[in-house]
């Protein structure tokens, strides 16, 4: 290899390499620098060689990419989770909810699985998330595996309803009569009164059964034909046997809370919520026919003669053909009503949350009145003796003429319990925590019993005794003096009417048990 030759910087005269003066001019030329660029770099014992550090660098390149490809699986973990509890408190495993519950839980499965692809990911995405995922889907799972085993009494198969072909064929299929001590709608009759034959029990209060629905009681029992029916938190509406508690059939709802007590006439159940009204077979449990409302609330329908009348939240009323499910007539109110409509003669009575009482013609839906009493009417209105009764929140408690409307008395006692009207005299439980009777003439009272607890239930009365839940437990009560006969105890809130026959009081609870109570001389 020919070494450069040297130039010199004063003439630029090319000069041989080893000389040390410029030929021409015979300046100094200046000493060459070695040149070490193609000299390898020295390297310790603990240097990675070039090769491993690029193949090093080109792995976090894709890494990086792979974890830019593949993104976060916190987002799916979240939105799962979420998406399957929402499913499970709001509504039922049934039809689109276990559809959407299964996505819930092939989110968390899939955030988990992307989780595990890359550590960076993970880190970011947090342990703590994912131990808190894995935790809220293994209750999730132990609830659901839980649902279908609920405890019951007796073990009577469960009949799974099926679509009638011919529904006005089975509706008119023999019906099993109603007896005269049978309970066949929410406070026993169409007006309200809360009135039933009984009869109630007898000394003592014992536990003939009791069967655990699931959930929180809303439902109020109805009793007709040896059987007992009531709506559950589940969205089902149960059939059980009235002596044994024993379990017939239970019909699919469509997955909502059933907060309306069902009503029988003719061998058929009607039941409304969400946003339909059912029609079911009472031996078999089967559908008969289902029509579209609007959403239900926790009104409770009323049957007079071959018509059934239902009230929604959203301030319709429905008047509908019970055999065929045909409507045949609907009224709209100025607000929400959440109380039962009340029937006697031919007029039709309802209020709502604006405080207004209307007063409807059966017959076609024609408005006949509407009073102003104040409040939110949460209670049924009650009629008897020409006149109206309405409980407000208020609170107050107001007579109104049957036929004009016009006020007749009020008193500043009320709330959310409906009054039962028993000869002269009606019994209501008020927000101050008490019961009172008083007269029906003026709203005189005629007396009180304290409870000390709060008293959403409505009143019935049956042989002279009155049957009222308060806080907890459900009270008997002589209806000539208030005086306490005996109090039943349960584990939660006894918000619901109690439906007294055949010498027991059937009634719901909050802490998800209908109870048979019995008497210690039956």
């Amino acid at each position: 290899m020919v070494a450069p030759a040297r130039i010199c910087s004063a003439c630029g005269t090319a000069n041989p390499a080893t000389n040390r003066f410029c030929v021409e001019c015979g300046e100094t030329l200046p000493e060459r620098k070695p040149d070490n660029r193609l000299r390898p770099t020295p390297q310790t014992q603990f240097a990675l060689p070039d090769y491993l550090i690029a193949a090093r660098e080109r792995e976090a390149i894709a890494r990086r990419q792979h974890a830019l490809d593949e993104g976060s699986g916190s987002g799916f973990i979240w939105v799962g989770a979420f998406l399957a509890a929402g499913v499970l408190l709001l509504t039922s495993l049934s039809g689109i909810g276990a559809w959407l519950f299964a996505i819930g839980v092939a989110l968390v499965l899939l955030g988990l699985w992307r989780l595990r692809t890359d550590k960076h990911t993970f880190a970011r995405a947090g342990i703590g998330l994912t131990i808190a995922s894995a935790i809220a889907l293994g209750a999730i799972l132990g609830q659901v595996v839980n649902l279908p085993t609920l405890p019951r009494s007796g073990g009577a198969a469960v009949s799974t309803p099926t679509p009638t072909p011919d529904p006005l064929e089975q509706a008119a299929a023999s019906p099993t009569p109603l007896a005269a001590a049978d309970v066949p709608m929410f406070r026993a009759d169409a007006a309200r009164t809360g009135v039933e034959a009984g009869p109630g029990p007898m000394g003592s209060p014992q536990r003939a059964w009791r069967v655990y629905t699931g959930g929180e009681l809303y439902s109020s029992p109805i009793v007709a034909g040896g059987t007992v029916y009531i709506g559950e938190k589940d969205g089902y509406l149960l059939a059980l046997d009235a002596a044994s508690g024993q379990e017939k059939w239970r019909f699919d709802l469509g997955g909502y809370i059933v907060r309306g007590t069902p009503a029988i006439s003719q061998g058929i159940v009607f039941a409304q919520a969400g946003y339909s009204l059912f029609a079911i077979d009472a031996r078999s449990g089967s559908e008969l026919w289902r029509i579209p409302i609007r959403f239900a609330g926790p009104s409770s329908p009323v049957v007079a003669g071959r018509v059934v009348y239902v009230a929604t939240q959203e301030g319709q009323l429905y008047a509908v053909d019970a055999a065929s499910g045909r409507e045949v007539w609907h009224y709209t109110t100025e607000g929400l009503i959440y109380c039962p409509p009340a029937i006697a003669q031919d007029t039709l009575f309802v209020g709502d949350d604006t405080g207004k009482v209307y007063a409807l013609d059966i017959s076609n839906g024609h408005e006949r009145w509407r009073a102003t009493v104040g409040g939110d009417l949460y209670a049924a209105p009650v009629v008897g003796l020409g006149t109206v009764f309405v409980s407000s929140t208020t609170p107050s408690l107001v007579a109104l003429d049957a036929e004009t409307g016009e006020q007749r008395w009020q008193v500043p006692l009320g709330g959310d319990s409906s009054p039962a009207l028993t000869g002269s005299t009606l019994v209501f439980g008020s927000k101050d925590n008490g019961v009172y009777a008083v007269d029906v003439a003026n709203g005189k009272p005629k007396w009180l019993f304290p409870t000390g607890a709060g008293i959403a239930s409505s009143p019935v009365v049956a042989g002279g005794t009155i049957y009222v839940g308060s806080g907890t437990t459900l009270y008997a009560l002589d209806a000539a003096s208030g005086a306490a006969r005996w109090g039943y105890p349960t584990g939660g809130a006894v918000n619901g009417s109690a439906a007294v026959a055949g010498g027991v009081a059937y009634f719901g609870s909050q802490d998800g048990f209908l109870y048979a109570v019995k008497g210690s001389g039956s």
